[in-house]
């Protein structure tokens, strides 16, 4: 793999590391805060019901979340950060990403209170994604094509 795209995940893993330690710090201290983990689980569990196999439970379920939204969320951003124009693409595919923990849990039939139990939830959540498009247009940045492997 190249330098350049090693750069880019570890960016976008960066900006994902953000948003799950937000929600795993605020959740405990702030009972308006989002529970992205919440919404990740009902998704997990409508997933592997429409596949006809029995969800994990607890600890499981827990854990595969939060693990199923590293992933996804760093590849998320790591698309964000390549190429012209990082800064205004970061800041829209963190507002896009945001805005989408608030409106496409109902279109997707998933519980809807984890992000958008109040205002405050609301504002949270969005900013959360936004943040972390940040982080990793920062990380991505600094990185440049620098080779930190090999």
């Amino acid at each position: 793999m190249n330098p350049k795209t090693v750069n880019v995940l570890l960016a976008g893993l960066a900006g994902a590391a953000v948003v799950t330690i937000l929600n795993e710090t605020m959740r405990r201290v702030d009972n308006n805060a989002p529970r992205l983990e919440k919404l990740g689980m009902d998704a997990a569990n409508k997933l592997f019901d429409k596949a006809g196999e029995p969800a994990p439970t607890g600890e499981k379920l827990y854990w595969g979340t939060l693990a199923a939204d590293l992933v996804m969320n760093g590849l998320y951003y790591a698309g964000t950060v390549s190429g012209k124009n990082t800064a205004t693409r970061t800041t829209g595919m963190g507002l896009l990403a945001g805005l989408g923990s608030l409106f496409l849990p109902k279109k997707l039939g998933l519980v809807t209170a984890p992000t958008t139990r109040t205002p405050q939830t609301k504002i949270m959540s969005t900013a959360y994604y936004l943040l972390g498009s940040w982080v990793a247009a920062m990380v991505a940045q600094t990185l440049g094509n620098k080779k930190l492997f090999g």
